[in-house]
């Protein structure tokens, strides 16, 4: 199926975007993946909200927290209400760092969507929730059922 292949070929542009600032700043992919999530999402400042949103694995987010935090990129705060909960903040220089991994991540969705039209995008916004909506109504009604069985 081509979205398969569209999928991957998009993979595959979107680290390469990251390629050079990557090496200049000695990162893995999955550290500037979140420090763009805390950078874009500051009311959603948790490893829990990284995890369950991005989909990434506990263990890696932890490994990659640690180092961000060794490397002064951001600090770790524990919740008062939650002791298990800790909340990311980015520190100046991971700010610094941050905005320039944003700048060339707008660069990248700006190529793709170089030629498209408000109303196009938008369409396609549409098409994309309402394809996520499907994809969370299969995942809640498989939870539901026999695991063994197909969707």
């Amino acid at each position: 199926m081509e979205q398969f292949v569209f999928v991957n070929q998009f993979k595959l542009y979107y680290y390469q975007s990251f390629q050079a600032l990557a090496e200049q700043y000695e990162l893995q992919m999955l550290d500037i993946d979140l420090l763009l999530f805390v950078y874009n999402n500051p009311s959603l400042n948790t490893a829990r909200d990284a995890v369950a949103l991005r989909g990434l694995s506990k263990s890696n987010v932890s490994t990659s927290l640690c180092k961000l935090r060794m490397r002064g990129f951001l600090r770790l705060q524990t919740d008062p209400g939650n002791r298990r909960l800790q909340h990311i903040f980015l520190l100046p220089e991971g700010e610094a760092v941050a905005r320039e991994l944003r700048a060339c991540q707008k660069a990248c969705f700006e190529r793709l969507f170089t030629g498209f039209s408000d109303e196009e995008l938008s369409q396609l916004r549409q098409y994309l929730t309402r394809l996520n909506g499907n994809i969370t109504a299969a995942i809640r009604d498989k939870n539901r059922k026999d695991t063994k069985q197909c969707f």
